[in-house]
């Protein structure tokens, strides 16, 4: 983990997968960790420390009201009594591309 005072720095799968196969070269002399089922062995693990880091990162990001989210906002605004507003109606004017035969009147509204 890089924790700096300008935030943190969280580590791909890509990053972790490398030094997954450094260490565990370092560890296993000679073993081939770049094909078969010792590479598979590591891209699983990378995959489950880069889930790991993700998570860390939104708990990192719920700390400030500018990068929290969900239920993670919900509780920060709970600390200073803040309520959260209801959903509101949104309009938007759009362009839509449609397929060749398939119309769709001017003014149309449309749900997402």
């Amino acid at each position: 983990m890089t924790l700096t005072s300008s935030g943190l720095t969280v580590r791909t799968q890509p990053e972790l997968e490398a030094r997954l196969v450094t260490r565990l070269q370092g560890a296993f002399p000679g073993i081939d960790f770049s094909e078969g089922p010792e590479q598979q062995f590591v891209s699983i693990v990378a995959e489950e420390l880069a889930i790991a880091w993700e998570t860390l990162q939104e708990v990192y990001s719920s700390q400030t009201e500018e990068g929290a989210q969900g239920v993670l906002l919900e509780q920060r605004a709970a600390l200073t009594g803040t309520r959260r507003r209801a959903a509101t109606r949104t309009l938007v004017a759009a362009t839509v591309n449609l397929n060749a035969g398939v119309t769709l009147p001017a003014v149309s509204t449309v749900a997402a």
